[in-house]
């Protein structure tokens, strides 16, 4: 945990913070605040479904992400899959989900596509050697599990996504067939831009405070 810590002060430290007039005008600069209305969920307040969010990573906005709902008939009890798209490969990446009981953690999958059925963690080790760790966060720099641990039709999008390893981890999916192609995401977070087809009401500078 101390590792990641240092990680999200680099990354909060290479976001610009918004003005003093900006942070004095919250219906210029909303800052979603979590809650936890009980020991076990959070509320990103953040009125925007998860399948509904749209991610840009920050340093590179060729890589962009999303969450859908796990298919009819999926094999794990996790509600949401996650899906990563590149555009320097045209690849699209999906993901599903183990999370530890312990404190270790969300850690996301590969699995084939969007309609695949069998709990990625029955895969075989080349599915658990191209895994990443997976942090869902809020603005204020919380770290919770929703997605994909959340309520099915009321989870929410969060504000920010952090997965550490996914530049080195990408490329590793058994899922193709083309070894070669290599993928070059820097390590940064994905922020959410747009809610189905309207843009977050935040502004894209808005830090942890």
């Amino acid at each position: 945990m101390r590792a990641i810590g240092l990680t999200l002060a680099l990354l909060a430290g290479c976001t610009v913070a918004p003005s003093t007039s900006q942070a004095a005008d919250p219906a210029r600069n909303p800052v979603p605040t979590t809650t936890r209305p009980d020991a076990d969920h959070l509320d990103w307040n953040t009125d925007c479904a998860a399948e509904d969010g749209h991610y840009v990573l920050d340093v590179d906005p060729g890589y962009t992400a999303g969450f859908r709902r796990t298919p009819a008939g999926y094999e794990s009890a996790r509600t949401h899959l996650l899906w990563v798209h590149s555009t320097q490969s045209d690849r699209t990446y999906w993901y599903g989900f183990s999370i530890s009981n312990g404190s270790g953690g969300a850690f996301a999958l590969p699995q084939r596509g969007p309609d695949d059925t069998a709990n990625p963690m029955d895969g075989p080790e080349a599915v658990w050697d191209a895994g990443v760790s997976f942090y869902p966060m809020g603005l204020d720099g919380v770290i919770g599990y929703e997605p994909p641990q959340g309520e099915g039709d009321s989870a929410q999008a969060p504000p920010l996504i952090l997965i550490p390893e996914l530049a080195a981890h990408l490329e590793l999916s058994p899922y193709f067939d083309d070894r070669t192609v290599r993928e070059t995401a820097p390590r940064a977070l994905f922020r959410l831009v747009r809610c189905g087809d309207t843009p977050v009401p935040w502004t894209q500078d808005a830090s942890f405070r």
